[in-house]
């Protein structure tokens, strides 16, 4: 009874290294298809032994800066911003703001939103794009379409750099419809995304938006998450934006607080 008592304990061991060993092979794939030049699973575990946690450490100091371990986000979370409204909230204040907070880039939707309040007779001044509220799951090419409706078309208007060292350059395209006639605002948090970032710094340099609210900390990193252990993952780049003559290397830098 006891020595089969042992045996089930001795595999019960070999499947739980097994299983650890299996997850370190399983980031480093994820990582390296990101485009990153990873060392071989081996060397990982040599250097981990069975630690999940520590190899990914061990990746995001190889990686440097855009990389970093963070809080992972419960299983069942889902963001359902594809069935949610495209727009978090609409309000015309009587500062003279038009508040448009959206819940992903859709160009159409705050067209619409636009449409609706001038037909409505709502009077407004300035319009603010909320994007505090923005859903991290996102496109920059949904990104650029909705940047087109204020900055018009614009050739080569900003770079993305893959992990891989490939350089693309990107135009923001021809509008169906540019909307003005109203100053133009952007509000921003430390927790904004690179999209977020380029969207901001595009409307800064082409339509002269005033930026309010927290600097952002993305600095131009497009990011993946990888898994790697319960409550844990690692975040790594997968490019990086630049825009010509605007320095994100920092972040993001307003020009104030959110107006009170």
């Amino acid at each position: 009874m006891i020595r089969n008592c042992i045996s089930a304990l001795a595999i019960g061991i070999v499947m739980t290294s097994t299983a650890v060993a299996e997850d370190i092979v399983d980031i480093a794939a994820q990582v390296a298809a990101a485009g990153h030049d990873v060392p071989s699973p081996g060397v990982l575990k040599r250097a981990c032994d069975q630690d999940a946690l520590c190899a990914a450490r061990f990746i995001r100091d190889r990686i440097g800066d855009g990389a970093a371990i963070v809080p992972a986000e419960p299983k069942d979370k889902k963001s359902g911003w594809t069935k949610s409204a495209p727009l978090h909230h609409v309000s015309v204040g009587t500062d003279g703001r038009m508040i448009i907070a959206p819940r992903r880039f859709d160009e159409r939707a705050i067209v619409a939103a636009l449409a609706r309040a001038r037909g409505s007779g709502e009077v407004f001044s300035t319009l603010v794009i909320d994007l505090r509220k923005l859903d991290k799951a996102d496109s920059t090419d949904n990104m650029r379409r909705t940047a087109a409706l204020f900055t018009g078309m614009q050739d080569r208007a900003f770079q993305l750099t893959y992990a891989t060292g490939r350089a693309v350059d990107w135009t923001v395209p021809k509008p169906q419809r540019k909307v003005d006639g109203f100053r133009l605002e952007v509000w921003t948090d430390h927790e904004i995304d690179a999209d977020a970032e380029t969207f901001a710094a595009l409307l800064r340099k082409f339509a002269n938006a005033r930026i309010f609210g927290e600097d952002s900390r993305a600095k131009g990193y497009l990011k993946t998450t990888v898994p790697v252990t319960h409550g844990w993952a690692l975040e790594i780049p997968t490019g990086r934006i630049s825009v010509p003559g605007v320095d994100l290397t920092g972040g993001l830098l307003v020009d104030g607080r959110v107006p009170e």
